[in-house]
């Protein structure tokens, strides 16, 4: 896996990620959402029940953004996603 730019789209229309070592991106239907690295506390799965996930969820420090923000890929590769994050230097849990 590379160490260069994350994109992937969700499955409702426009919804997309897109992150790298200097930023993280998140468009959908509540808006448009850029992040730091020192502004992300972690990034972590997220789904129904612990053992039915397929999300992602990102916790952050910005207090004007919503306190849930999450991201469900088209596919269900969010394992994959979350290493590239890793990769990135994120904080992944």
């Amino acid at each position: 896996m590379c160490r260069g730019l994350l994109s992937t789209q969700g499955p409702w229309f426009g919804a997309k990620l897109a992150a790298g070592p200097d930023q993280l991106e998140l468009t959908g239907l509540l808006g448009h959402f850029v992040f730091t690295p020192q502004n992300v506390e972690r990034v972590e799965r997220a789904g129904f029940f612990p053992w039915f996930w397929m999300g992602i969820r990102i916790r952050h420090h910005i207090s004007n953004y919503p306190d849930r923000i999450m991201f469900w890929p088209v596919f269900s590769f969010s394992q994959g996603i979350l290493e590239h994050f890793k990769l990135l230097g994120y904080n992944v849990t």
